[in-house]
């Protein structure tokens, strides 16, 4: 039987980025099919993990290699009117990651609406998502609907950063009523 094929698995591409409040939508959005794809170190770990699969009949699986990933830099864009800005611009991740996150939503523009997003994709600078999570591509399919999954991902992985901060603020805060409570013991 061998080794489990699957132990190089880095983590998912939805869980390596950190998305700021209110784009949660439009970020989910413009990751689309690439949200559940998962990361890898090697081309050889990808190989390996699509064989198990297909030997197995377990699904399928979109697979990232982080030393196969071409880097494609993300797109410049000046402050617009309705520009929110460059998807792979406004979030955050691990420098190992940036290269992947770059190509994946680095010509994604992020706009506030419908009316913004339609003069946007005419210009043929890359796909445009609205911030309620429309995504027009180049090209002309539309993506769409709510399924909130990782929206909600995004959002409690915000409130876990700051989990440390806040215990630390409540340790300083009940530190002095802990002394007065020993020294009148």
């Amino acid at each position: 039987e061998g080794a489990e094929p699957l132990t190089g698995i880095v983590d998912a591409v939805s869980r390596v980025i950190q998305v700021p409040d209110g784009l949660e939508v439009a970020i989910e959005a413009a990751l689309a099919e690439h949200l559940s794809a998962v990361i890898v170190e090697h081309r050889e770990e990808a190989f390996a993990a699509l064989a198990y699969l297909r030997d197995q009949g377990s699904g399928t699986v979109t697979i990232y290699p982080l030393d196969g990933i071409e880097h494609r830099y993300p797109l410049n864009l000046f402050n617009e009117r309705g520009v929110i800005g460059i998807a792979a611009k406004l979030v955050r991740c691990d420098q190992r990651f940036r290269p992947l996150v770059d190509t994946l939503i680095g010509r994604v523009i992020i706009v506030e609406d419908l009316r913004v997003a339609n003069e946007m994709i005419t210009r043929g600078l890359g796909s445009v998502v609205t911030r309620d999570g429309t995504l027009l591509r180049p090209g002309g399919s539309i993506y769409g609907g709510r399924s909130g999954g990782a929206a909600e991902q995004f959002s409690l992985q915000r409130e876990l950063e700051g989990l440390p901060t806040q215990i630390a603020t409540a340790r300083a805060a009940i530190a002095p009523d802990r002394k007065s409570t020993r020294l009148n013991s």
